[in-house]
């Protein structure tokens, strides 16, 4: 989870498409926290979380579904991605502390397939953004690329996120993207 210093702990913004809110309030009805499982369990197919960390990938059952929400719940702030024209869950939004930098935080994003090839990534970290400037979040937001997922990197360069060489391996591409007058990210190449 992210400090209560810092603004990700009350996240919600409206975008022309999405409304984002903090799913706190989907976990603390024990109904609303089935439901939620019941949606995780849909969200996370093996097409979605094919470039998602190993803790989001779940074998179909509700049990897997409620272990990734309660991990996702210990380690970052969720909040839930909801598509204005049907109202239903179109995907989650994750912001969690980085681990090696006290004014860093990471980002991940996954989207229902249903909704991919719409520009709603793109609209919501262009929301993101919009919103942690008008919280004056000062910091470096973070995320992470499977080589292989070019459309992930491209909504991250489109919301001005710039690879950051230092932090990348192998395995993922790094981008980042600092706020206020933090500091410059690392050396790139």
């Amino acid at each position: 989870m992210t400090p209560k210093t810092t603004p990700f702990h009350r996240l919600a913004f409206v975008t022309p498409r999405l409304n984002v809110d903090h799913w706190v309030t989907r976990l603390d009805v024990p109904e609303a926290r089935a439901r939620m499982a019941s949606i995780l369990q849909e969200l996370l197919t093996p097409e979605v979380t094919k470039h998602l960390p190993l803790y989001l990938h779940v074998d179909g059952s509700l049990e897997q579904a409620e272990r990734a929400m309660r991990d996702l719940a210990a380690k970052s702030e969720v909040a839930c991605v909801v598509d204005r024209a049907s109202q239903a869950v179109a995907g989650l939004l994750v912001v969690g502390q980085d681990a090696q930098e006290a004014n860093a935080v990471y980002i991940g994003y996954l989207f229902d397939q249903a909704f991919w090839r719409r520009g709603l990534a793109t609209e919501l970290l262009h929301g993101l953004v919009t919103w942690a400037q008008a919280q004056g979040w000062q910091g470096r937001m973070l995320g992470g690329v499977d080589p292989e997922n070019a459309a992930s990197a491209a909504v991250l360069r489109k919301a001005g996120f710039t690879e950051d060489a230092a932090r990348s391996g192998p395995d993922t591409v790094m981008y980042g993207r600092v706020f206020g007058h933090f500091g410059t990210l690392s050396t790139r190449l």
